[in-house]
């Protein structure tokens, strides 16, 4: 899991939209959606206050020690799987685009 699908997940237990998230931490609306359509990463101060805007809270303990009711955020991989998703968010985000200037093309 990346930071931006442990706040979906926070966001949604915890009732919220991202648009709301996004706001409650003095940002424009759509903050956290563009970050995801951009392939960005959040740096960890970023994320935690997404994380507490939904009612959770980014911390560290050993790996050991991780409780069942963690969002668990993955090291990015060393094998280009990092790359590839961002590439794919960007993929789909540009199919959205284009399928929305065809239908205003009609």
């Amino acid at each position: 899991m990346d930071v931006y699908d442990a706040v979906k997940t926070a966001a949604a237990d915890a009732g919220l939209s991202l648009s709301q998230v996004s706001r409650s931490l003095g940002r424009p609306s759509n903050y956290i959606a563009g970050g995801v359509s951009r392939g960005s990463v959040p740096q960890a101060d970023n994320a935690a206050a997404m994380l507490e805007a939904c009612g959770w809270r980014l911390v560290a303990v050993p790996a050991a020690d991780v409780p069942p009711s963690a969002l668990v955020i993955d090291a990015p991989a060393a094998d280009g799987d990092a790359e590839r998703r961002a590439l794919e968010r960007k993929r789909d985000r540009l199919r959205r685009e284009l399928a929305a200037t065809e239908e205003q093309l009609g």
